[in-house]
């Protein structure tokens, strides 16, 4: 599914850049999973050990972009829940300005 239509028009860019960022840190991930092999079968413990650090941390980063990437989504399924309860108080005939607070609400 396209991004675009995961989150707010005004959030895709951020979006975007977000996913970007969080690609990027798996793919540094994988890189260091093959470092680390690599220092686990030459025996050198400190090497191992330093890219498996590092490991860590490009997975924090990754979490990081995932749960601001989550909040983005949340944001728009809820600013369409309210647009979906707008509709309804439409059909029903509730005035215009009861509406447009719960829209700005």
């Amino acid at each position: 599914m396209e991004i675009e239509s995961l989150v707010l028009s005004e959030d895709v860019e951020l979006a975007k850049s977000l996913r970007n960022k969080k690609e990027n840190y798996i793919k540094n991930q994988f890189l260091l999973t093959c470092i680390a092999r690599q220092k686990n079968t030459e025996g050198k413990t400190k090497e191992f050990y330093q890219a498996c650090k590092e490991y860590e941390e490009w997975g924090e980063k990754a979490k990081e972009c995932n749960e601001q990437l989550a909040k983005l989504f949340f944001k728009k399924e809820e600013r369409d829940r309210v647009e979906m309860v707008a509709n309804r108080m439409r059909e029903v005939d509730i005035p215009d300005h009861i509406i447009e607070y719960v829209l700005n609400e």
